[in-house]
């Protein structure tokens, strides 16, 4: 092998390293998730895609309405991420950690992992979509 084609390989492999640790940090889950937090993501992610808030907040707790949260609060919020990442196509379960259930979202632009909290109800108590900045940067997005 050529020094040159020996540099082009090893600067592959020092790209590529880094995407397989993230992607490995990130696994699905071999358990499925509970039916209710399944239930509550399934209506969040209709009512999103849809932009409907009545249904995106029909599974809140009231806390969820705090702190000048309201339903045109939460509809700017599903405005902003649609315009960014557009529509939500697709979901993988990574698994729960003290109550928090964690999904990988892939959207027509782009992922977000959503992270979903509910109370003895299972009612909605903590919603957060966070983007995957490192692997953004990785592959552009």
């Amino acid at each position: 092998m050529r020094n040159g084609a020996r540099q082009l390989a090893a600067f592959f492999v020092v790209l590529a390293l880094p995407a397989l640790l993230l992607v490995s940090c990130e696994r699905a889950s071999k358990t499925p998730p509970p039916e209710d937090a399944l239930r509550v993501m399934n209506n969040i992610k209709a009512a999103f895609n849809a932009e409907d808030t009545d249904a995106f907040t029909a599974d809140f707790a009231a806390i969820m309405f705090t702190q000048g949260f309201t339903k045109d609060a939460y509809l700017d919020v599903i405005q902003q991420l649609k315009r960014k990442y557009g529509h939500w196509e697709t979901e993988t379960y990574l698994g729960e950690v003290t109550g928090e259930y964690a999904w990988r979202l892939k959207m027509e632009k782009g992922s977000l992992k959503l992270i979903l909290v509910l109370n003895e109800e299972h009612k909605v108590i903590g919603l957060w979509f966070r983007r995957f900045a490192l692997w953004e940067k990785l592959v552009g997005k």
